[in-house]
């Protein structure tokens, strides 16, 4: 598909062929077109792709895609920002997107944000009537961007697309913001990393107490989706700007460089990403 924590992942994506079933909008896997390069650029201040996409066959082909945000925990406020600002070119030329809106509540979707709102706030009140927790009560919210796009028969399209993420946050971190299982499972924390934010937390004075301080940052990409296009993707190229020099940046992700006092750049070549990328900076 396109492009489409500590706390939950917030993602952002690789787009997808799109389409609409009985059970709601579907992201589709095609045979016909290929990821011919992506340039992918993520900072918590703004992400920017460029695609090439090549029509494998010799027929125009009118497709919907559609490009997912993250999908979040619709029942817990987390302090994160909604991703924000979407262009999109299309050879150079700007067009127009609309935004849907999916909850997913209890595997069942919905389009009718009063609907949805109406069973969330019941399942609120629920909660906090209850004296102890009761069972999961799984619910996301997702929103998309689609458009119509035309591929013409054996040509090449550039596409662009930019916008500001979102990104979550918190003040202050810990020993435990990056030795616990989940830190260690999303980020890939080596031991050399964890050597750093060790080094750092001690000249901070608190590496035993309470969270307070220096705040981390987080924000995710929706990766895997690149391979709901023909075969792999010719070409990949990253890059990852840290908010500042001396944030300590965290993600799996092997085979990158640093370029700069501030990036992270590395290039593949028929690549099939097999995880989305997850990034994480503790600020000092």
């Amino acid at each position: 598909m396109w492009l489409t924590c500590l706390s939950p992942a917030f993602a952002l994506a690789n787009s997808s062929t799109a389409g609409y079933s009985n059970e709601g909008l579907k992201l589709l896997k095609t045979e016909n077109i290929r990821m011919a390069k992506e340039d992918l650029f993520l900072s918590t201040r703004e992400i920017r792709v460029r695609y090439t996409f090549e029509n494998l066959t010799q027929e125009p082909i009118q497709t919907l895609v559609a490009f997912p945000f993250p999908k979040m925990d619709a029942i817990t406020e987390w302090d994160v920002s909604k991703a924000s600002h979407f262009k999109l070119k299309i050879g150079g030329k700007s067009q127009k997107t609309r935004r849907e809106t999916v909850y997913t509540l209890e595997g069942k979707e919905y389009r009718d944000k009063a609907q949805a709102e109406k069973l969330l706030a019941a399942e609120r009140k629920k909660r906090e009537a209850a004296e102890e927790e009761g069972a999961p009560f799984e619910a996301f919210v997702q929103d998309f961007e689609l458009w119509e796009q035309r591929f013409p028969a054996g040509q090449s399209v550039d596409v662009e697309i930019s916008y500001r993420p979102s990104v979550g946050a918190d003040l202050g971190w810990n020993q435990e913001s990056y030795q616990s299982a989940q830190a260690q499972k999303t980020y890939c924390i080596d031991a050399s990393t964890a050597k750093g934010l060790d080094k750092a937390l001690a000249a901070l004075g608190n590496a035993d107490a309470a969270p307070s301080g220096p705040y981390l940052q987080w924000l995710s990409y929706v990766l895997v989706t690149g391979n709901n296009w023909a075969g792999p993707i010719g070409q990949f190229h990253l890059t990852i700007e840290k908010p500042a020099p001396n944030a300590i940046l965290s993600l799996c992700m092997d085979g990158l460089k640093k370029t700069s006092a501030t990036r992270f750049e590395t290039t593949r070549e028929n690549f099939r990403p097999e995880r989305d990328l997850s990034l994480i900076f503790f600020h000092r």
